[in-house]
């Protein structure tokens, strides 16, 4: 309601509008539809949006490969147009390994689980690596939290055993990435400029954040209007830091989910969303019917709070990539409502 309203006093409502029905309302909708829809769905059909996830992403990994490896340069267009850039790929590989390791976790009552769970999370990896993102691999630890709550049923001594080794697993190519990797530049794409930070104040994040948090303060309370379309103008009139790499790069967005959102609804659209969050856990808690049924609530927790912490840096809770969040958000509390949740 509120970022519709924002209609009424951004400089371009009708954008301000389709924006807001398309990026909030949208992936809300499909995962409520998702919800609704999967306790009444034959078993033998709870199998498919994981496999189509599957499916989506084994041409965004081809493109991937091709874009930053050199791979098959004469690959078909909807191959090289597959891959979307190194944010949308770090954060879809996000949510498909959390999605794998959810279905590897449990008992789940779905067709093939452990060929899903093995797809999702290959190709999951190979989309955080391509991604070339440090906050990749500091979501994922995120993501895996709410499964603590989980860990006392890890009886045996060899689940411990594997947990701890994929756990180291994912420290060492998280150090690899983050400050082992040496990529040259083409090899990482014209996204990703070559920008010096010798110290917090010169980091381009932090740059971009001061620069958008004057814009967010001219209006702190109602923002100056919602839109991925409208942020790209009112980038145009941040003064400039010197450096073209960072202007080029800040005139798109805030880059932190909780700047953007406080930019465009001000800070009734942050206690909005702040809302939103507590009701989707009060929802998830009203549906942990079983010891069963509560872990698949722990694993759409899981993806929220992952996709949180990937959108501090970024923002891709909501639009596209928010729409698959919130899709298999909603699939994950539709599968804790139904009475076969617990597996056969």
């Amino acid at each position: 309601a509120l970022v519709l309203a924002s209609a009424a006093w951004s400089p371009i409502p009708a954008t301000t509008a389709v924006d807001a029905l398309f990026e909030v309302i949208s992936p809300i909708a499909a995962g409520l539809l998702a919800m609704s829809l999967v306790p009444r769905l034959p078993r033998r059909w709870l199998w498919l949006p994981f496999a189509g996830l599957v499916v989506f992403a084994i041409p965004a990994v081809l493109g991937g490969l091709r874009e930053h490896a050199g791979l098959w340069p004469e690959a078909p267009r909807f191959i090289a147009n597959a891959y979307a850039g190194r944010g949308v790929a770090s954060t879809a590989g996000l949510l498909m390994m959390l999605c794998g390791g959810a279905l590897l976790a449990l008992r789940a009552p779905l067709c093939g689980r452990v060929p899903l769970a093995v797809g999702l999370l290959v190709l999951g990896l190979v989309l955080g690596v391509l991604g070339y993102n440090r906050v990749f691999w500091l979501a994922l630890p995120f993501g895996l939290l709410p499964w603590l709550f989980a860990l006392p049923a890890l009886q045996s001594g060899r689940r411990r055993l594997l947990v701890l080794a994929c756990a180291g697993a994912l420290l060492a190519l998280g150090f690899y990435v983050s400050y082992n990797a040496r990529l040259a530049p083409q090899a990482i794409g014209n996204a990703a400029p070559e920008l010096a930070a010798p110290g917090i104040n010169d980091d381009p994040r932090w740059q971009i954040w001061q620069r958008w948090g004057t814009l967010a303060l001219d209006k702190p309370w109602l923002g100056h209007g919602y839109g991925s379309r409208l942020l790209p103008r009112l980038g145009e009139t941040l003064p400039s830091s010197g450096n073209e790499a960072i202007d080029s790069v800040a005139r798109h967005h805030a880059h932190n989910v909780l700047l953007n959102t406080a930019v465009q609804t001000g800070g009734l659209g942050l206690a909005a969303l702040a809302w939103l969050l507590v009701g989707l856990w009060r929802l998830s808690a009203r549906l942990a019917v079983d010891a069963q049924a509560a872990r698949w609530r722990l694993a759409a927790l899981s993806l929220v709070l992952a996709a949180l912490v990937k959108s501090l840096t970024d923002d891709f809770f909501w639009g596209p990539a928010g729409i698959l969040m919130w899709l298999f958000v909603g699939i994950m509390l539709g599968l804790a409502q139904r009475r076969d949740s617990a597996g056969e």
